[in-house]
């Protein structure tokens, strides 16, 4: 018998909510309190601990039982006080599945001079309480004579969700906080735009639903978000003007946001000249011939016989759908109702103007049929740090894409060089913990193989930062053709180690095993020292950087023209230095391979890109890459 989301809730771990079935053994999951244990350790010893705003009399180290801990993870505040040392406020999550969590701390000295911190929220206005008590500010507001440690934050403001985050202050510096606030009963849409000609991004398109204030810009890697949209039905259209002259446009219709508070970020766009669509419709039945109303259809573009991305639309009380904004290409077309089996319909060739008409009978799933095979992860997944598109000059960001691929020697086939696309997120400056870097956006791309089975519906994505617990769904991918999605969460920084698993869900709600989980630590934004945006340098110029935690390689390019992607030329790269040793913070032109003389009077542009990895781009789990600047010889 095949067992469905109610009865999986208790039997396997209720991956539905959200938690990962990768606990082992443990009391039931049944979601209900139980008791745990917090241990509490500090360097030095002898501090007293508060827990959750109160006193508890004990003093480090010490166990102390009794903690109320839900399946899903129960958030704890706790201070350290030690005479002689700054007061240590942090946060420990502790979960029915765990008997005991450990929160440790090192406690830093009074001598040590304090630094300061900036809260800031969108929207701004919110209620700003700081290790627990209730400033009686609200953002933005600066904070000075902070302790040099870890200090919590929680932000309020009616008609959003509350929000509480832990962050370090450095000595003599001030960390800045800016933190997005989900909107109550809000949710978010987004995905990426893509050519249709040859399945790359495209930076710089415009986006917006009609009828409302939602508009924004595609970002380098061809991601667009709108945070805080109510639940609806929405179409959303997109436009971009090549450098060659014509307009590429697209759309994506009838697109549901929930009242369900995850990320539905699968409304792809994609985008050809206009004159170039074609439309397909058709009816979607049982096989005793009964529409299947709210069965949906999805089309999935291919180029070179690789799938690139799938657009999916619901069909009407008659079971009729319509996908009217399909440019002219090649799509595999597949359907699937609830507790139907799925149909398809490969390689469909479709012209500019055509209307084809493909109609599909499901078969209901047999009782007997198995469940849906667990998913597999293709690789690890790669964390991408890299300038917010407010920054971004032109394409220049996706000609850097680019030229990282080419140095990287992957295969064209590659889904990593067809796939380092998509998605950004929220700013924060550097000094916090994460959420994310200053002027940056933080964003974790995951692959998986195919699951070529009947009756999949799509895929839940877990995220998590504890590697057995916690999990819960960041994305749910209603669409059976997908094999790669990109974590783009408010709540992304860098230097936290993010844990993944996955299952599929089938069209009658059954739900597969939990996938093994992948991991990635995300690098911090790469500051460059010099030379300065703009200057004019010498002959053989020296390009500085600061050193940045967790890389083990970096890269440079220096560039003879702007770099722009949309140009669909050889990247004009004058100098490529790879392999810079982990202990370099400045390199001189030309020091390594072969480098083009620079010209007096020409303009150059250099980026800096790091890798968590020795092998470089081709292995990394994690890829920071710096602002572009120019520079002129004189």
């Amino acid at each position: 018998m095949r067992r469905s989301l109610l009865g999986l809730a208790i039997i396997a771990c209720a991956p539905l909510i959200g938690v990962g079935c990768n606990t082992g053994t443990g009391p039931p999951n049944d979601g209900l309190p139980k008791s745990t244990i917090i241990q509490f350790i500090s360097a030095p010893a002898g501090a007293r601990v508060w827990l959750n705003g109160s006193d508890t009399g004990f003093t480090t180290p010490v166990s102390i039982s009794g903690i109320s801990s839900a399946v899903l993870g129960t958030e704890n505040t706790f201070r350290l006080r030690l005479a002689g040392y700054h007061d240590y406020n942090g946060l420990v999550t502790t979960y029915a599945d765990r008997p005991t969590t450990v929160a440790q701390a090192d406690l830093v000295a009074t001598s040590v001079p304090e630094g300061s911190a900036r809260v800031e929220s969108t929207p701004a206005g919110a209620r700003i309480l700081l290790d627990g008590a209730d400033t009686g500010r609200t953002t933005p507001a600066a904070f000075p004579d902070l302790g040099p440690t870890r200090h919590v934050v929680t932000v309020r403001l009616t008609g959003y969700n509350e929000r509480t985050e832990e962050f370090d202050v450095t000595s003599g510096e001030q960390s800045v906080l800016q933190l997005e606030l989900q909107r109550q009963g809000a949710d978010a849409l987004g995905g990426v735009a893509f050519s249709a000609e040859d399945g790359s991004t495209l930076f710089g398109a415009r986006v917006w639903i009609p009828g409302t204030s939602f508009e924004t810009t595609t970002g380098q890697f061809g991601s667009y978000v709108f945070e805080n949209v109510p639940p609806g039905t929405y179409d959303v259209l997109a436009e971009k003007t090549l450098n060659d002259g014509r307009t590429f446009v697209g759309a994506v219709r009838d697109v549901v946001v929930g009242d369900q508070g995850d990320r539905h970020l699968t409304a792809h766009l994609l985008m050809a000249p206009e004159g170039q669509f074609a439309r397909v419709s058709g009816t979607v039945l049982s096989t005793a011939g009964q529409p299947l109303q709210e069965a949906w259809v999805s089309a999935l573009l291919v180029i070179d016989g690789v799938g690139v991305a799938s657009v999916v639309t619901r069909a009407d009380a008659n079971g009729a759908y319509s996908l009217t904004d399909l440019p002219a290409a090649v799509y595999d077309i597949v359907a699937g109702g609830t507790d139907s089996n799925n149909a398809g319909q490969s390689a469909v060739a479709l012209t500019p103007g055509q209307a084809a008409s493909y109609s599909f009978r499901l078969g209901a799933i047999p009782s007997t049929q198995p469940l849906p095979s667990a998913p597999q992860f293709d690789g690890a997944p790669r964390a991408l740090t890299y300038p917010r598109a407010a920054d971004v000059n032109a394409s220049a960001y996706l000609a850097v894409r680019e030229a990282m691929a080419r140095a990287s020697g992957l295969p064209d086939t590659s889904p990593r060089m067809r796939v380092f696309d998509d998605l950004r997120a929220a700013r924060a400056k550097a000094g916090a913990r994460g959420i994310p870097p200053a002027d940056s956006n933080i964003e974790i791309e995951l692959f998986w193989l195919a699951n070529p089975e009947a009756d999949i519906g799509g895929y839940n994505i877990y995220r998590s930062t504890d590697p057995d617990l916690g999990f819960r769904r960041a994305l749910q991918v209603a669409d059976p053709n997908a094999i790669w999605v990109a974590d783009h969460s408010r709540n992304l920084g860098a230097g936290v180690r993010y844990y993944y698993d996955m299952d599929a869900y089938s069209t009658d709600g059954s739900l597969s095993d939990v996938s093994e989980s992948v991991w990635t630590v995300p690098l911090d934004r790469l500051r460059l020292a010099g030379p300065a945006d703009g200057a004019a340098v010498g002959p053989t110029p020296v390009f500085a950087w600061e050193p940045l935690g967790g890389t083990a390689l970096y890269e440079l390019f220096v560039f003879g023209a702007p770099p722009d992607f949309d140009a669909r030329h050889e990247p004009n790269v004058a100098w490529h230095a790879a392999s810079i040793p982990l202990s370099a913070t400045s390199i001189p032109y030309g020091s390594s391979g072969s480098a083009e003389p620079l010209v007096s009077g020409h303009t150059y542009y250099w980026v800096l890109t790091a890798y968590d990895s020795q092998a470089g781009f081709s292995s990394a789990g994690a890829v920071s890459i710096s602002p572009i600047r120019r520079f002129t010889v004189h």
